[in-house]
């Protein structure tokens, strides 16, 4: 996930984001857009702990440090230089299969990121880039397709990630 805060200023941004890694204190400063996985038992909420890392990406191009400061050093603009996080976890997401059709059914299962109340009104979502990175022959199952797509349910707005499985036949 990645978000802009025009509130920050960075100090002498790599070109590699990898770079550009959070210490602890510091991720734990910045704002955070929560979250909220609809489709888990507990409606799941990420958050930012040991486990997360977050990073910069220099896109814009810095200013260099005026009078005020006393070290020699590049600023660059939180409002050009979003902010990303990573999280690796094992969530169980609810899918209920329909296998009227076995042995010629096709799944349809989803994960489905929604915004919490408190983040509605200053959050917009946007999908981005997606790619299923798993084994694409599963034991059961093939991964046929994948798609990411904005979505509104109940006037909220969610991003869902569907994944298309189909048998061998």
């Amino acid at each position: 996930m990645k978000w802009l805060d025009s509130r920050l200023t960075f100090n002498n941004l790599r070109k590699k984001k990898s770079s550009n890694v959070m210490g602890p204190g510091e991720k734990n400063s910045v704002w955070f857009p929560s979250f909220v996985f609809e489709n888990t038992k507990q409606k799941l909420k990420p958050s930012v702990d040991e486990k997360a890392l977050m990073a910069v990406e220099r896109k814009g191009s810095g200013n260099a440090a005026d009078d005020t400061f006393t070290e020699n050093k590049l600023l660059y603009s939180g409002h050009e230089n979003p902010l990303h996080y990573e999280r690796l976890d094992n969530v169980k997401f609810i899918c209920t299969f329909q296998l009227a059709w076995y042995p010629f059914d096709v799944q349809h299962c989803q994960i489905v990121i929604g915004q919490t109340e408190t983040m509605s009104n200053y959050v917009e979502q946007v999908p981005g880039n997606f790619s299923y990175e798993g084994p694409a022959d599963l034991t059961q199952y093939l991964v046929m397709r994948t798609n990411m797509r904005r979505t509104f349910r109940n006037g909220k707005e969610q991003v869902q990630v569907k994944v298309i499985l189909g048998r061998r036949l």
